[in-house]
């Protein structure tokens, strides 16, 4: 966890907000493409029924 710290630390504060703004983008693209896809089973389930 130091070395993360350190690691961290050592960025300069632009760089600090790219790697936030990377890893804000790529939590929300894996939760829209597991909704997206949960959803798109669930109606293509829902279409077969009927």
């Amino acid at each position: 966890m130091n070395a993360i710290v350190a690691y961290w630390k050592g960025l300069s504060r632009r760089e600090q907000r790219l790697m936030g703004v990377a890893g804000a983008v790529l939590v929300l693209g894996v939760l829209y493409w597991g909704i997206i896809s949960h959803y798109r089973r669930v109606l293509s389930r829902h279409n077969s029924v009927w």
